[in-house]
């Protein structure tokens, strides 16, 4: 039924699924068959037979005998508890033996960029070109809000003028697909001009794998002065939590970012009202 499914998703890539969505099933099968060997030294496993204790030991393993972390091995326990919703909602089986099961994954804090880091980020004078380029993809996705995957394949088609003459990028997220439209900034325009021309047609920019751009990142951040890890990613918080900061209402910013559920964007409100928070107590007892 999982090998089923996944097969499945494989089918629906670029329709209604991304192909991040279908590669962490297929992950999450080869776990499942790893288990299945090592717990009941099986191949498979009947519906009917599967109890609460089997997702239970299943997490256990994901922990121990994998060594995950405790978000990874959430997100494989999310994929079983779904095929098995599906197998019991198809009739497959006469109840969901993992109905009652309840975890949760640890809530990851929000890192990004306050206005003073972004500043260092931007003058600091780097030795490397690679590290320069690098930096410069990271500043764009700051003032766009754009994520790696869509800056990955943003075509110049999508960059459009408005009435006015001023430049939007407008598209539709990977993985979601919502639909997103932000106002280029003079920093982000710049750096488009920067290297216009040096990807392939009809791409904005040439993106190296992320994981290159994660380890420049490690060391541009150390020459920067700033002690703590900054990933790609930690571009879009940046970008979220200072529209937020400038005075943008959280609406927004939700669909600048092109996020299908408002309680996704208001995250970022909790980080920047958290930070006030932290401000307020440094003022001193004066009275």
């Amino acid at each position: 039924v999982f090998e089923h499914y996944t097969n499945d998703l494989f089918k629906r890539i670029g329709v209604d699924r991304s192909e991040s969505t279908w590669w962490r099933y297929r992950a999450s099968l080869g776990h499942l068959r790893a288990f299945l060997k090592h717990e009941y030294n099986l191949h498979d496993i009947p519906l009917l037979e599967l109890e609460q204790s089997f997702i239970e030991q299943y997490h256990v393993y994901l922990k121990t005998v994998c060594h995950l972390k405790a978000g990874s091995a959430c997100r494989y326990i999310d994929c079983l508890n779904n095929v098995v919703k599906i197998s019991f909602n198809n009739g497959l089986m006469p109840r969901n033996p993992f109905a009652f099961y309840s975890y949760s994954a640890p809530k990851e804090p929000r890192t990004f960029l306050s206005e003073k880091e972004l500043r260092l980020f931007q003058t600091t004078r780097l030795k490397s070109a690679k590290h320069e380029y690098h930096r410069d993809l990271f500043l764009f996705s700051c003032f766009t809000g754009i994520c790696y995957k869509d800056m990955r394949y943003l075509t110049c088609e999508q960059i459009i003028p408005d009435s006015e003459g001023h430049l939007w990028i407008h598209g539709n997220r990977c993985k979601t697909g919502g639909e997103y439209m932000v106002k280029f900034l003079p920093a982000a325009l710049r750096l488009l001009e920067k290297y216009r021309g040096t990807a392939p047609s009809p791409l904005a920019f040439d993106m190296p794998k992320l994981s290159s751009i994660n380890c420049s990142l490690r060391r541009i951040t150390k020459q920067c002065g700033i002690s703590r890890h900054i990933t790609f990613h930690c571009a879009r918080h940046t970008f979220a939590v200072l529209m937020l900061d400038l005075g943008a209402d959280i609406y927004t910013v939700s669909k600048l970012l092109g996020h299908r559920f408002l309680t996704t964007t208001q995250i970022y409100a909790k980080v920047l009202d958290k930070n006030k928070q932290n401000a307020v107590s440094l003022i001193p007892d004066i009275g």
